[in-house]
């Protein structure tokens, strides 16, 4: 699932069209009954067998689907990647069905940017299609041995773009746009590949489908993650790009997750890091290309991939481009984004500041002019959290900082004002329910236990130092079960969601 650019390259070897997994990671299951092979050649295995028109030399590529072979095509003469379904005859109609649209979707396009196909067809029930060899590397293999020279990355891109605006003015979507897709040739011009996922559209300014969303979760667009194939269009495929585009420059995918639901969560509703965050020396014109291209509001994304095209060339030729590069808008909208909870806090606690503070003018009252002087180092330690993942913090420690730090100043405003009368202590039942949407074990851990120690604490305030603020002891120790209780849930239902999202999830690729 999520992706690890960096396990390490992987020896030189040919192009793999249409492959969907690295020579690394392939499956160990058959391709199933071949008319004229008596065996499986396993990798690497030089060995010549039959089929149909074609002599198939060696095997240079397999995936979850199919299987892919260096052939060569008897009568022609020219050597070819031929793939075929990797269950043979015994491939269910679903598959098959979805092997012919790959094909022909492949063969309708006509460009230098696109692996061309020759021929489809079926022997002895054996699905097979014919395609163009690319005697080179996927830009997959390129990364993995380190970011790419950032005017390197803009110039594929611009092939690349210009190829998806061929299909899309063809009237068909890839949806599946990843570096393992971008073959390199020998003469290191991009070519797009693999249409496992393709499908046609209708080609006007609102071009919708409704099919179950598919793709590879590192690199999905918000409204694929979500299922929305009814917002899907043209916009799709340029999120794809620029998820290309992030990935060469800074050597990880946009979206990485611990597990498969975390990435899809990322994909819907977060931010990936800033590319200059992790590579300080990506020029800012090309990171605002990026970054355009990957906006949740496919509105705000390149009308097309042709623009996208030609803004990474007004970049190449050294011009100002269309890109917002540092508006104040675009940061704000990005800053709520990427920055939710600490948005979140700064309203919460500058509203609670200038209402204790406007009180105290009013009142006198020395308690509101402490608690507004308090959220004061409540919204800077906020502040400090959000930095965290600059100094190399991870994101599972922030997410459990946070409510341990809120479970101790509302303790500490509590303590000030009313003690375990406050209604305010509810406050401490809505940290425990945000904790469990972080889909995490140790956050909902972590805010349940400050919970139950912040109200302990009140309680003994209650029954020892003020006497007056005590409520009926029982009904005290209710609301420390109620604590627990939700907290218990809300672990549960985590456990249960994580679990449910890891039964067939796959194994990191790029």
């Amino acid at each position: 699932m999520p992706e690890d650019p960096q396990s390490g390259p992987q020896e030189p070897r040919v192009a793999k069209a249409a492959v969907e997994d690295s020579p690394g990671h392939f499956g160990t299951g058959p391709v199933g009954p071949r008319p004229f092979s008596d065996g499986e050649p396993s990798q690497g295995d030089q060995g010549l067998w039959e089929f149909g028109e074609y002599t198939v030399l060696e095997e240079i590529g397999r995936g979850g689907m199919g299987v892919v072979f260096l052939a060569r095509h008897k009568r022609l003469k020219r050597e070819v990647a031929l793939k075929m379904l990797r269950a043979g005859p015994l491939a269910s109609e679903s598959d098959r069905a979805r092997f012919r649209r790959e094909a022909t979707a492949a063969a309708q396009v006509r460009d230098s940017g696109i692996v061309q196909v020759y021929e489809s067809g079926e022997i002895l029930g054996q699905s097979y299609y014919s395609m163009e060899f690319i005697n080179g590397r996927d830009l997959r293999e390129l990364v993995r041995e380190g970011p790419l020279d950032p005017r390197a990355a803009a110039r594929y891109l611009v092939e690349v773009a210009r190829a998806v605006q061929h299909l899309h003015d063809t009237g068909i979507l890839h949806r599946d746009l990843k570096p393992a897709n971008i073959l390199i040739d020998e003469d290191d011009h991009a070519k797009v590949t693999d249409f496992g996922v393709a499908r046609r559209y209708l080609g006007t300014t609102h071009d919708t489908y409704t099919e179950a969303i598919m793709g590879s979760p590192n690199y999905l667009s918000p409204e694929q993650a979500s299922g929305r194939g009814d917002l899907m269009g043209r916009w799709t495929d340029i999120h794809g790009l620029g998820a290309i585009l992030y990935c060469s420059l800074t050597g990880s995918p946009p979206f990485d997750g611990d597990t498969l639901m975390d990435t899809i969560l990322d994909a819907i509703r977060g931010e990936p890091p800033l590319p200059r965050r992790l590579r300080p020396e990506i020029p800012r014109a090309l990171e605002a290309i990026c970054l355009k291209c990957l906006e949740k509001n496919p509105s705000r994304r390149y009308v097309s991939a042709e623009a996208m095209a030609e803004d990474l060339e007004r970049f190449l030729d050294g011009k100002p481009v269309q890109a917002d590069v540092a508006g104040f808008g675009y940061w704000a909208r990005h800053l709520i984004q990427r920055e939710r909870l600490f948005v979140l806090h700064l309203f919460a606690l500058s509203a609670v500041a200038v209402s204790q503070l406007t009180h105290y003018l009013f009142e006198g009252d020395p308690n509101d002019l402490f608690i507004s002087i308090l959220m004061a180092p409540w919204l800077l330690i906020c502040l400090f959290m959000t930095l965290w993942d600059r100094i190399g913090v991870s994101q599972r420690t922030t997410e459990t900082s946070w409510g341990i730090v809120d479970a101790l100043f509302l303790t500490v405003i509590f303590l000030v004002v009313d003690g375990v009368k406050n209604p305010g202590v509810t406050c401490y039942a809505l940290a425990i329910a945000s904790a469990g949407l972080t889909h995490r074990h140790k956050p909902v851990i972590a805010s349940t236990l400050a919970a139950m120690v912040g109200y302990g604490i009140l309680i003994l305030d209650s029954l020892y130092w003020h006497p007056s603020r005590a409520t009926v002891a029982d009904g005290m120790f209710i609301v420390e079960f109620v604590f627990l209780g939700l907290g218990i849930v809300a672990a549960y239902q985590v456990y249960r969601t994580r679990l449910l999202t890891r039964v067939g999830e796959p194994s990191k690729q790029m």
